[in-house]
């Protein structure tokens, strides 16, 4: 469960047994005292948590208690998913939500009788909800109990909630008629690159709209926005969705709520083609927002010639369309967050580092949200390293050993390296200083140290392999291509013996 999810938990108990599994699933083992510190509870309570899950969970699951602390297996992932989804089952606050989606206000009298609840615990648990709609700058009201605040927070809380976060069994799918009104729009724009948004994503779009607009909940464009609307949005682009939408449900909804889905839709852009977010940025930027990308770029020393500089200014000019909805709706979910604070730990302390100490950053979007838009301005930082910097390597194997090995050794390197680097499988005849100088070689491989005893090139790396190759042969070799490949991600070996 994700940790967006895991503060409407009331059960103290099961709060515990899904952070506990968090832990063992993301880690594969943990031991007791690693657990009772994370979780601030007794060692004895871990203990005796462990064995209720084991019971509870059955043959789904394998716990198994080692030297080096519990390890975790999934047996059977489905069963497991429905069993830790039946652990919401009753969750007043999830109930809660649900309810405030769909259908009417109700007091706190008839709220307390459907959840089984007293109306002081029920203004208990309503409290603990208030503290977590404050994150979106809304409130809870009372009488009747409603999320009270801008319409553009309130629709971007349910989006996370039903999108973002982890599927549960408290998940409100969108029916097969919007599915296939955003399929019949996707259809029609799918050549002209003006969104990346996903399929899924567009549907909860269209769906969250509707259900508020049912509920005689509008938006309505603020007038910094209304002025770009003809500049992006083709009388074309608003008709299609407009009748997209009419052909499934005969209704057409307000044009301010086609409009607000037309721009979040626009506002989810792809990292691929640089004309087309020039676009983007040509109608929707403006002084301030151009001269805040320019000092970023100018920070990472990126220049106007690379792909990057346009994508970091349609970044901001994203960001900055957000803040004019609402400024929450720059807000990532808590997961995200946590994933940049564990993965990119530096990069995001320089890029919060330089956003805090930005004049034009904090005058256009205050520091409400300066953590969240750093998370994300890091990971799409990262992203755009990924993409566009660097160039293949050239790659010189020379391998010896057995021939059945040594075809399979050749054959994964084929298969995982082949469309990113330049390779060069070499025989020890063709393995001389002269091929290294005549390729530009940046990188030789070998199973065979003495191919490489008299080696004074300075600046080509060596990489020594096993005659049967590791997983710390492979993360050395993929770590001495780019060395940001095992910060994240490394293969763990399956050999215990």
């Amino acid at each position: 469960m994700k940790k967006f999810h895991q503060k409407f938990l009331i059960n103290k108990t099961h709060i515990r047994w899904f952070n506990i599994l968090d832990t063992l699933e993301h880690g594969g083992k943990a031991s007791t005292i690693c657990l009772s510190e994370k979780l601030s509870t007794t060692q004895r309570t871990i203990i005796s948590d462990i064995s209720a899950i084991r019971d509870f969970f059955g043959k789904s699951i394998e716990i198994h208690s080692t030297y080096i602390g519990y390890t975790f297996q999934r047996i059977d992932s489905k069963k497991y998913d429905d069993l830790k989804h039946s652990l919401l089952d009753g969750e007043p606050l999830f109930n809660l939500i649900v309810g405030l989606f769909l259908y009417e206000p109700k007091s706190l009298g008839e709220w307390s009788d459907i959840l089984f609840l007293s109306e002081s615990s029920f203004k208990r648990y309503l409290s603990i909800f208030s503290n977590i709609l404050l994150e979106y700058d809304l409130t809870i009201a009372t009488s009747p109990v409603e999320i009270v605040g801008d319409e553009f927070a309130i629709r971007k809380f349910f989006m996370t909630f039903f999108y973002e976060a982890d599927i549960t069994s408290y998940t409100i799918n969108p029916n097969l008629e919007i599915q296939s009104a955003a399929r019949q729009f996707l259809s029609i724009i799918k050549d002209r690159n003006i969104s990346s948004i996903s399929f899924t994503k567009f549907c909860y779009l269209i769906y969250i709209s509707m259900e508020r607009h049912k509920l005689g909940h509008n938006v309505f464009l603020p007038k910094e926005l209304n002025k770009y609307k003809e500049v992006f949005m083709t009388k074309s682009l608003t008709n299609d969705l407009d009748t997209a939408i009419f052909n499934q449900f005969k209704i057409h909804l307000p044009e301010n709520e086609i409009s607000f889905i037309i721009f979040i839709l626009i506002s989810i852009r792809k990292n691929e083609f640089p004309h087309f977010e020039q676009d983007f940025i040509s109608a929707f930027s403006n002084s301030e927002i151009l001269e805040l990308g320019n000092d970023y770029c100018a920070w990472q020393e990126i220049p106007s010639v690379d792909p990057r500089f346009v994508f970091i200014h349609s970044f901001f000019t994203r960001v900055y369309l957000f803040h004019q909805l609402t400024s929450s709706y720059n807000k990532n979910i808590l997961d995200v967050n946590y994933y940049v604070e564990t993965q990119h730990e530096q990069e995001l302390k320089k890029t919060k580092s330089f956003l805090s100490n930005s004049k034009k950053f904090k005058d256009i979007f205050g520091t409400r949200y300066l953590f969240d838009i750093s998370c994300s301005l890091t990971l799409f930082n990262e992203s755009l390293v990924n993409l566009y910097v660097g160039s293949p390597k050239k790659i010189a194997f020379v391998l010896e050993g057995q021939q059945d090995i040594v075809m399979h050794t050749k054959s994964l390197i084929f298969r995982f390296l082949s469309r990113f680097q330049n390779l060069f499988f070499v025989d020890g005849s063709e393995f001389t200083e002269a091929f290294i100088q005549k390729n530009k070689i940046d990188i030789v491989v070998t199973n065979y140290p003495p191919y490489v005893e008299n080696f004074n090139f300075s600046n080509v790396k060596v990489v020594l392999m096993n005659s049967l190759p590791t997983s710390e042969d492979w993360n050395n070799l993929l770590a001495t291509i780019n060395p940001a490949i095992i910060k994240n991600y490394s293969l763990k070996s399956d050999y215990s013996k």
